[in-house]
């Protein structure tokens, strides 16, 4: 448990590279020819899960400070695949398929937490195709390998389920159609994965909701310097909003993350903020209230959700369910959360709404729910309640931003 005092921020910050990004670019040098460096890495639990996911394929790798350096290794053939992975959705979506394409057999053992999360796509998948998939408490076990033709899947579930067979599907003997079934959830990620895919020389040709794919496909090695994640600088643009200003670095301004509309939602209830050059810069604002959508943006909910409670206006966030299934079920944590410091805050399976002001009169204590986005989102906010506030859990973080505490604490955030 840590204990946030009420502080003034200082001004600068450089947030982490992309998770997004770094996940899709490991999983292209596993299966990529040749020598592939990947520069500007940033280390948490879940990129490490899928640095175990890499080991399967290549032998050699370097690690030098923030560069992964992924060495070709010909003779490292996948027949039967065994993975140990820590609570990483992404790396477990993108593993299967791929590795229903080129396994006889594949074990994966993981956290009972992150197999309560939907992978039904995958196994409905599988059993069609008359092949074994087979979920325990803590393991997966399938078999393989996945035949060539017309995969139909939802898209309203995860985008993951798409993103792991455009990677597979490529490695298959021929060609094969990916029909997506509409609405697609969170599309800017399927997006982010076409990218990765064309530096890797991979072709998809995408027709509507379809997307066609040749098969016996090869994967090539790339350099590439990784951009920093505008997930995580959401958290920091609220400090910027509701404590002080901030200047955040490490960015790409002609990004493709979705967590980039960031920047428009935040303009769009009247916020501070501009891009110059690779900053961002956020001083703060009085905000008024409005409609949040977050189909396609599910990862700002709980900071969008705190800095609506610092307002005195009325917010309506749309396209909330499938903060259900995160770490944690987000909306009912924030619900938890924020009515301890007097929010009137309530919601729908789909919906939440926020009637935003503050009433603190004694120091407040947070649970984070053991979710890192929870608790990322209330410490922010904990620094400009009169009293502070203590927060559990922090080893959550260690999920995606390690080195947040840290950060803030750089940032002249009063922390013990």
């Amino acid at each position: 448990m840590i204990r946030i005092h009420p502080s003034k921020n200082r001004n600068k910050v450089i947030v982490p590279s992309s998770k997004s990004l770094l996940h899709r670019y490991l999983f292209a040098a596993a299966l990529a020819e040749g020598k592939t460096v990947i520069k500007n890495v940033s280390f948490s639990n879940d990129i490490n899960d899928s640095i175990e996911f890499l080991k399967l394929f290549k032998k050699k790798i370097k690690v030098n400070k923030n560069t992964i350096i992924v060495y070709e290794d010909k003779n490292n053939n996948i027949k039967n695949a065994s993975l140990i992975m820590k609570d990483s959705a992404t790396t477990l979506r993108l593993a299967i398929p791929v590795l229903g394409a080129l396994s006889n057999k594949t074990i994966i053992r993981t956290s009972e937490r992150l197999l309560e999360r939907p992978f039904s796509v995958y196994q409905d998948i599988f059993l069609k195709q008359k092949l074994n998939f087979i979920f325990g408490k803590d393991i997966i076990e399938f078999t393989g390998p996945l035949k060539a033709g017309l995969y139909e899947i939802p898209g309203f579930i995860s985008s993951q389920f798409i993103s792991g067979l455009l990677f597979a599907l490529p490695l298959l003997h021929s060609d094969s159609v990916l029909k997506v079934i509409r609405p697609i959830e969170s599309l800017s990620y399927v997006n982010l994965t076409l990218s990765v895919l064309k530096k890797a020389q991979i072709k998809v040709e995408k027709k509507q909701n379809l997307y066609l794919i040749n098969g016996n496909q090869k994967y090539q090695s790339f350099n590439i310097n990784c951009e920093g994640d505008y997930s995580q600088a959401a958290f920091f643009i609220g400090l910027g909003l509701i404590n002080s200003k901030v200047i955040i670095g490490n960015f790409n301004k002609n990004s493709i993350q979705g967590d980039k509309q960031m920047i428009d939602i935040v303009k769009k209830l009247n916020g501070n903020i501009m891009e110059k050059g690779n900053k961002i810069i956020v001083k703060p604002s009085v905000l008024r209230g409005g409609i949040i959508d977050l189909k396609d943006c599910p990862d700002l909910g709980p900071i969008l959700m705190v800095i609506a409670a610092t307002v005195n206006d009325k917010f309506e966030f749309i396209n909330a369910s499938r903060l259900r299934i995160k770490e944690s079920d987000r909306v009912a944590s924030m619900e938890v959360e924020l009515k301890k410091i007097g929010v009137d805050i309530y919601s729908t399976f789909d919906s939440v709404i926020i009637n935003g002001g503050i009433n603190v009169n004694q120091e407040i204590n947070f649970s984070s729910h053991n979710d890192h986005r929870i608790f990322m989102a209330l410490a922010v906010l904990a620094t400009i309640l009169p009293f502070g506030a203590t927060i559990t859990n922090e080893e959550c973080i260690k999920k995606s931003y390690p080195k947040f505490i840290y950060d803030l604490k750089r940032m002249n955030v009063l922390i013990e």
